[in-house]
């Protein structure tokens, strides 16, 4: 892989644009997505993201440096979780905002289905953020 600052930032944005735009352009007709599953997907999942990052911090093989770098590596994601789900993160809530708008200046039909990506996407970034807090907390404070 290259390690190239810019080739860090470039592919983060391919991923997290790709991404977006794949779940804006989703045609929310086919979907069975609705409120209650705006509600149980995005705390599952945020509690999942965290339980998952709690295991994982005694691996060695992680690198906790730098972890919310945009020009460090982000993949793999067993090497570099709290960059990769930071990019997930950014994606589902940038591409489901995106739909929730969408849908809500077309029809208005179906706003649950952006709406589910969206908060999926924000309990990823709380996930993280108790993460990154619960570790600044264990580290010894230096007089």
């Amino acid at each position: 892989m290259n390690n190239s600052p810019q080739f860090w930032i470039i592919l983060r944005a391919i991923v997290i644009l790709v991404a977006s735009w794949g779940i804006a352009s989703y045609d929310v007709s086919k979907s069975n997505l609705d409120w209650l599953a705006s509600l149980i997907v995005p705390i599952v999942g945020g509690v999942g993201v965290y339980v998952w990052l709690m295991l994982s911090e005694k691996r060695q093989a992680i690198d906790w440096t730098k972890p919310i770098s945009i020009t460090q590596p982000f993949f793999p994601m067993s090497r570099y979780p709290i960059r990769y789900w930071l990019v997930a993160a950014i994606s589902l809530t940038l591409g489901g905002s995106v739909a929730l708008l969408k849908e809500i200046m077309e029809s208005g039909q179906h706003p649950a289905f952006g709406a589910t990506f969206l908060f999926l996407g924000i309990a990823i970034l709380i996930a993280i953020g108790a993460l990154m807090r619960m570790r600044s907390n264990k580290r010894p404070v230096s007089t």
